[in-house]
């Protein structure tokens, strides 16, 4: 037992500790950057951070101060030098968005102090029965103290000393609530001798080693605990006075962002909404506070009608999955390699459009079947665009010119680069969304420059535009 927690160790223990501590960082970190779960699970079970925090509490437990002190040493060194080396391997990486899986440990409330004590006690309890040890892989990978700790040394790499400040939160958290769950299941298990087990050396530990440290970390977890609560339900009051003040119109809300002062809302949908002036007061009376209000709206409109028509309309999920399969089932006949780009049912003709680097099979079976499950179907138009396969030298010069777009959009404050997409051997498309038509002058003249005489780019323009910023009383 005392080997199992760390308080005997034999000559290289500390080297192998170490040793297997960065490589669960480096586990860690390739996973949150890959946005992998899989990956990150075994930099938990990898990790031998659980064995010394064990020890700590063994040690407190014991009344062992000089074992209770080294142990705390190699924990903390372990910690420290987690968030170093994922901060190197993170300068290492590509520069890029955090991750999902980064973020996820950035943001800890008071269900994350329940699992902690929980995982907590079950390894404990697990490392006093020998007959329950099996369990100790899942503790490890419940209480996940490795991943937090990449997640600092990543955010603050990134320069989100903010986020930094949440993974750090979440892996005190874990440290405290196993050591305090542990020494309370170490008392009461039989682990600790009669002679030093009395109920007043029990009572002392509860009071004030294991029931100050939980509340230590609960102030704080149960303060972001209250604020994301407060935070969802502004958003949904938020949602229901847009979705009123939209009204009839078709247009649908894409994102709505809360701040300290002010509420952005994303909009699209083939029409402009409504004036956005009674926004503010209603928002201010929903939310009790004053509000400034950003409302951004982009202009989407069916394929093929450049007028905002409704001649055109997509199909049902349902009607659309029977639809698909239906392509697919006429395409595995020789339809190789193809995508379908869309299905939309324009006055009784079902649009099929497809692209693929093959030519189109005959179409006679598939306009069959459609027009023999679907009543709507008149006819059927099939769309097939051929498109070249794609090579090194193409992908490279798609990747230029997405840098030389990149450069563009960032000189022009009110526009937008969509997409950059290669239409064929010879053809790339350009995307740019902006309120209104930009001067693309100095961006062609960039692009003839590092693009070969054969190529030919395509400029598509998309409107976007805000559709006003209304400051409340207070703003």
């Amino acid at each position: 037992m005392m080997a199992a927690v760390s308080l005997r160790t034999d000559t290289g223990w500390f080297h192998r500790f170490l040793l297997l501590q960065v490589l669960a960082v480096v586990i860690a970190v390739m996973g949150m950057s890959l946005d992998s779960s899989a990956v990150v699970i075994g930099a938990m079970l990898v990790a031998p951070l659980m064995a010394p925090l064990m020890g700590v509490a063994a040690a407190a437990a014991l009344a062992m101060p000089s074992n209770l002190a080294r142990t705390a040493v190699v924990v903390a060194i372990g910690a420290f030098g987690s968030v170093v080396t994922a901060f190197v391997l993170a300068a290492l990486l590509p520069d890029g968005e955090l991750t999902a899986e980064v973020l996820a440990r950035t943001a800890p409330d008071l269900r994350d102090l329940v699992v902690a004590i929980a995982a907590g006690a079950a390894g404990s309890f697990a490392t006093v029965r020998e007959d329950v040890s099996s369990a100790l892989p899942g503790v490890a990978v419940a209480v996940a103290l490795v991943p937090p700790l990449g997640a600092i040394g990543m955010t603050l790499e990134a320069g989100r000393p903010d986020l930094a400040e949440g993974a750090g939160l979440l892996f005190a958290t874990n440290l405290v609530a196993i050591v305090a769950a542990s020494i309370v299941v170490f008392l009461l298990s039989g682990f600790v001798p009669e002679r030093l087990s009395s109920w007043r050396r029990r009572r002392a530990v509860m009071l004030f080693v294991v029931t100050p440290s939980i509340v230590a970390v609960a102030i704080p977890l149960g303060l972001r605990s209250v604020a994301v609560a407060d935070g969802a339900r502004e958003r949904r009051m938020v949602e229901d006075v847009v979705r009123a003040w939209l009204g009839s119109s078709p247009d649908q809300i894409d994102n709505v962002r809360l701040t300290d002062d002010g509420v952005r809302v994303e909009l699209s949908g083939p029409v402009p909404p409504p004036p956005a002036e009674p926004v503010s007061s209603q928002l201010e009376a929903a939310i009790g506070r004053p509000v400034s209000v950003d409302i951004r709206w982009t202009e989407t409109r069916a394929v093929g009608q450049p007028d905002g028509g409704s001649a055109e309309r997509q199909l049902p999920m349902l009607t659309r999955t029977a639809a698909e399969a239906a392509v697919r089932d006429w395409l595995a006949d020789g339809g190789g390699d193809t995508e379908i780009l869309g299905l939309d049912l324009e006055l009784g003709q079902l649009v099929v459009r497809l692209r693929s680097t093959r030519d189109a099979p005959p179409s006679a079976s598939l306009e069959r079947s459609l027009r023999s499950r679907f009543a709507d179907v008149e006819t059927v138009r099939i769309d097939w665009t051929r498109r070249e396969q794609t090579d090194a030298v193409n992908l490279e010069l798609l990747s230029r010119v997405q840098e030389i777009v990149d450069q563009w959009v960032e000189a022009t404050s009110d526009a937008r680069a969509e997409q950059v997409t290669h239409s064929g051997r010879n053809a790339i498309d350009v995307t740019i969304a902006a309120p209104g038509e930009p001067d693309l002058a100095a961006l062609r003249a960039e692009l003839d420059r590092a693009v070969p005489d054969d190529v030919r780019i395509d400029f598509w323009f998309v409107r976007r535009e805000r559709v006003g910023t209304v400051a409340g009383p207070g703003g």
